[in-house]
């Protein structure tokens, strides 16, 4: 068999040789990089949900004087000053007014 007649299988081979060795790094860089971004959207969800919570709470700390009196009292367990306790609601008081 001649040497010519085996070259453009030789060439073929190498060439699928070098295109394999080249691709397999490209599609483990791929993959890893698709879990990435994965990773970021789920982390800017997360930052985004934590960000609505805060602004809520925010508005609710500038607009909301129940919402002061509670924190202050989860807080520091002491109603604030001039703040009307809740009443407790007691057992022989009835709740249904139908009078």
């Amino acid at each position: 068999m001649n040497a010519t007649r085996l070259l453009p299988f030789l060439l073929a081979g190498m060439t699928l040789v070098v295109l394999f060795a080249n691709a397999l790094p490209a599609a483990q860089h791929k993959h890893r990089l698709q879990k990435e971004e994965r990773e970021l959207v789920e982390a800017y969800r997360e930052a985004r949900d934590r960000q609505v919570h805060l602004a809520a709470e925010a508005h609710a700390l500038r607009h909301d004087p129940f919402y002061v009196e509670r924190v202050v009292a989860e807080t520091w367990c002491v109603s604030p000053d001039g703040a009307v306790p809740l009443a407790e609601p007691s057992e022989d008081r009835q709740t249904d007014v139908t009078e």
